[in-house]
């Protein structure tokens, strides 16, 4: 539950780690346990737009919701996340779009760095 000055509202937070090939790239999950972090918009993942338009997922339904959340990688990089539940191999899973890291568009400005993650389709899968 946040409070917006004006009202409260309920947000999703997270942090995430990554790895390739079994090397680790990014862990951002001691965050969740920092008792330093007193902003919830501070967590490398928030939000809680849902969506009910248009869909990067194939068997996208008027029906059918997802999430569209921030995100923010520990060198800078921004991106966007489209976030719903979905079934692999009869399996429950998070299924997630990640739209790739946003530009720096002004001019004399550096480009934003290159995103560790690649965008993207993702499955998130409990193991």
């Amino acid at each position: 539950m946040v409070n917006t000055g004006n009202y409260f509202e309920d947000l999703l937070i997270g942090e995430f780690q990554y790895k390739e090939n079994n090397i680790e790239l990014v862990n951002t999950l001691p965050n969740l346990t920092d008792s330093t972090i007193t902003n919830v918009f501070k967590y490398s993942i928030n939000g809680n737009y849902f969506m009910l338009n248009t869909s990067p997922f194939e068997d996208y339904t008027t029906e059918t919701f997802r999430m569209n959340l921030s995100m923010s990688e520990p060198n800078g990089c921004f991106s966007e996340l489209d976030v719903r539940v979905a079934t692999v191999n009869g399996q429950q899973a998070i299924q997630i779009f990640k739209r790739g890291g946003i530009v720096t568009l002004d001019p004399g400005e550096p480009a934003s760095p290159e995103p560790i993650i690649p965008a993207g389709f993702h499955f998130l899968i409990k193991e």
